[in-house]
């Protein structure tokens, strides 16, 4: 995923330091739209909350455009102002667009969000639209349907030669490669990275070419892994002679091919 940072869509600071929630109180993930036109920029929308609402900074914790970028806003845990009395709880991201803008790729990224969300939480979290705790038409009714179906996209291709991976906050080396059943040393190897302890929100990874295992993490399930490499549950049950496809722990090795 195409990941732009505050610095690089041009970012004012904050009037003042934002609260912080942790993963424990975060519980549910909320998608909005901006109902305006898919060209509106970030920084208008930041402009917006700051001068017109007198808010802190832009109120979204990420944003997504037609062309599927994803725009860090107040990033996971900052708590922003995008839901009346649940934003401790929730994690705002809004797409930039009106009532049946959105594409196959913003819905891609949206779910992209997602799941590093609950990956990061350690558990599934809630998803709603704005409607479903606040009196408003937010995120538009065909989101707010697709929403409502759970987020669904078509799985993504397993990473192949010369795939990259985006960083984000909060982000190590070692998760990435456990994410995508590699190593740090590969990784640091293909990116000339001498220091495995210093990356950079931005910064563009190359990935190894099609990982042969995956290392479970916290929050993994069977079903989620299988969309992230292409494959299927009743494959990787096959190959790693799992008898209960819902008892997997984190460390486990799973064979992917």
């Amino acid at each position: 995923m195409n990941v732009i940072t505050r610095a690089q869509w041009g970012a004012r600071a904050p009037e003042r330091a934002s609260y912080q929630a942790t993963w424990a109180q975060r519980t549910t993930f909320y998608v909005h739209y901006s109902a305006a036109s898919k060209t509106q920029k970030v920084r208008a929308i930041q402009d917006y909350h700051m001068d017109t609402h007198g808010w802190n900074d832009i109120g979204y914790n990420w944003l997504v455009d037609s062309a599927g970028n994803i725009y860090e806003g107040q990033g996971w845990l900052s708590i922003g102002a995008h839901v009346a009395n649940h934003n401790t709880a929730g994690i705002g991201v809004c797409f930039i667009g009106k009532d049946g803008d959105d594409t196959k790729l913003a819905r891609e990224a949206i779910r992209w969000l997602y799941d590093e969300a609950c990956r990061r939480a350690g558990r599934k979290l809630a998803i709603k639209g704005h409607r479903d705790s606040n009196a408003t038409k937010c995120p538009g009714d065909k989101l707010y349907a697709w929403v409502r179906a759970g987020l669904p996209v078509d799985a993504p291709k397993p990473p192949t030669t010369g795939a990259t991976y985006t960083v984000v906050r909060g982000d190590t080396l070692s998760g990435i490669a456990a994410r995508y059943g590699t190593t740090v040393a590969k990784i640091a190897e293909l990116n000339g990275i001498k220091n495995a302890n210093l990356i950079h929100p931005g910064q563009k990874l190359k990935l190894p070419s099609t990982p042969s295992s995956h290392t479970v993490v916290r929050g993994d399930t069977l079903g989620g892994i299988a969309k992230r490499y292409g494959t299927t549950v009743d494959k990787l049950v096959k190959l790693n002679g799992i008898k209960n496809p819902n008892l997997i722990h984190p460390g486990q090795k799973l064979k992917l091919r």
